[in-house]
């Protein structure tokens, strides 16, 4: 049984995939197996797969997004812990051995996460990344949520146990974006969560084809996270009310303000409108005061 099972979902990026491949060939932690899962391309993915250079599971299947696929490889994986890597980004050669490390450290873990950089970022910065690390240890994810973004820097940068994912119920199938977020929450109460604070683990690359650039299904994300929270479906109960629901109104303030740069003010003010009580509860006095101005001065011109 390896230690991680590596999960890359792709969906024709079969130059960008071959990078991310790459980067996890030169990982310096070496018990691991890598599952890509194809949801359905047509750009010649499993050839790359093929010619990496190093065993890889290749899966397949018809597209359903990325919460899909990534599911899919979870059913396929054997590791006792799970790393996500997105097709489109890339890994450091230190990445699965800092999660060893959090692993390895004080109390049992079910929860890792650390931060990306931008591809721009000269990997010189961080030449010695493993004398670099800093960590931080959190009875569960909700406990360290206690500014406005959630301690999790985006799915390449987490390592949950497999069992505890399993249980979660894993990403929702779901065509949305958001649904790395959704995760979070209902893993928030898992006991163990290390927020590997240095060095960045993956580099994260922008690009026009990138899913978080699309608004459709951001938007279905922000009303899925607030159904989820109003039908109490994430863990934690009311203490950690708080906790969620900043995570959850972070989302929702950005989707709103992008609805309304691409026109869409009715969706927007319907955001502002559904989260309005725990924005106000969370004192977002910026947002709930400027929103409506915003909106009003876009709808006179």
């Amino acid at each position: 049984m390896p230690h991680f099972s590596v999960i890359i979902p792709t969906y024709n990026r079969a130059g960008l995939l071959r990078e991310a491949l790459a980067s996890i060939a030169g990982q310096m932690f070496k018990d691991f197996e890598t599952i890509v899962v194809d949801d359905g391309s047509s750009d010649g993915t499993e050839t790359v797969v093929r010619s990496c250079g190093f065993g890889v599971h290749f899966l397949r299947q018809s597209n359903g997004g990325p919460g899909a696929a990534r599911s899919f490889g979870l059913l396929h994986a054997q590791g006792r812990y799970i790393a996500f890597l997105d097709s489109d980004d890339q890994w450091f050669p230190w990445t699965l051995q800092l999660y060893d490390r959090a692993i390895g450290s004080n109390g049992e873990t079910a929860f890792i996460s650390g931060f990306g950089a931008s591809a721009d970022e000269p990997g010189e910065s961080y030449a010695n990344g493993l004398d670099q690390m800093t960590m931080r240890r959190y009875h569960s994810m909700l406990e360290a949520c206690t500014g406005r973004m959630p301690p999790v820097g985006g799915t390449p940068s987490i390592c949950v146990q497999r069992d505890a994912l399993l249980q979660s119920g894993g990403f929702v199938s779901k065509r949305m974006n958001g649904e790395d977020t959704d995760l979070w929450l209902r893993l928030g109460a898992c006991p163990g969560f290390v927020r590997i604070l240095t060095p960045p683990v993956f580099r994260q690359r922008y690009h026009a084809g990138s899913v978080t650039r699309q608004l459709e299904p951001t938007v279905v994300g922000a009303w899925h996270l607030l159904q989820q929270e109003r039908n109490n479906a994430y863990p934690g109960g009311p203490g950690y009310s708080r906790s969620r629901r900043r995570i959850i109104c972070g989302m929702v303030r950005s989707v709103s303000r992008e609805c309304l740069d691409c026109g869409r003010a009715g969706e927007a003010l319907r955001l502002y409108w559904a989260s309005f009580l725990w924005n106000f509860q969370l004192g977002n006095w910026k947002y709930l005061v400027g929103f409506p101005l915003a909106a009003c001065r876009r709808g006179c011109r």
